[in-house]
């Protein structure tokens, strides 16, 4: 039988152990200022480094960058792979909202970027400085230019075909490295704010 004295210790250690249940307003952080995000997450240090960094044709030369392609499947003098990426908003756009609606009727930002044989961002905006003796490897959605290799629409047999098969094994280093950056940075998945508010709007400009 267990002691009275025990079973009202327990009452008592019980009682002094137990803390009011306090239920708080969920705050949501992006209705801080401006100001107070930039400075929380430091998105400024990462426009910063993207000066830098995201340099077209890349960071090392443009030979080594020719070989690392060319060693894929044998595709000769690309510089880099160009492609676009859809990042979603949720966020009100107030009166611009159909600028945003892109083809699939969705709202999103369109950004386009260009990638070395590493998977390495080379450009945001496919906008670049000079003269590069080389090409770029984009897909149906560009016009076919002399600088920039597209696929063919309806490939024969034999040489068309080959030409589509490297073409492909080649530019999918874009595909990996829109997948990759989603995956480092999974507000690119769905932006909650508008793009005025969008670290991501300063690393395009």
């Amino acid at each position: 039988m267990t002691s009275p004295f025990v079973e009202l210790e327990a009452r008592i250690v019980k009682g002094a152990l137990r803390r009011e249940r306090i239920f708080r307003e969920r705050i949501n952080p992006l209705d801080f200022p401006e100001e107070y995000l930039y400075e929380r997450y430091r998105s400024h240090d990462l426009t910063g480094l993207a000066e830098s960094f995201v340099v077209f044709p890349g960071t090392c030369p443009t030979q080594t960058i020719k070989e690392g392609f060319h060693s894929m499947a044998g595709f000769p003098m690309v510089l880099g792979c160009i492609d676009c990426t859809h990042v979603p908003i949720s966020a009100s756009l107030g009166d611009n909202e159909g600028d945003y609606v892109n083809r699939k009727s969705i709202h999103s930002l369109n950004i386009q970027a260009t990638c070395d044989h590493r998977c390495v961002i080379t450009s945001l905006e496919a906008k670049w400085p000079g003269l590069f003796i080389g090409v770029l490897l984009g897909d149906r959605g560009y016009a076919c230019q002399p600088f920039l290799m597209t696929p063919y629409p309806d490939p024969g047999e034999g040489p068309q075909t080959s030409f589509n098969v490297a073409h492909a094994k080649t530019r999918v280093r874009i595909e990996m490295t829109f997948g990759i950056l989603k995956a480092r940075f999974t507000c690119l998945r769905g932006l909650r704010v508008a793009p005025e508010r969008a670290a991501v709007r300063d690393a395009i400009k």
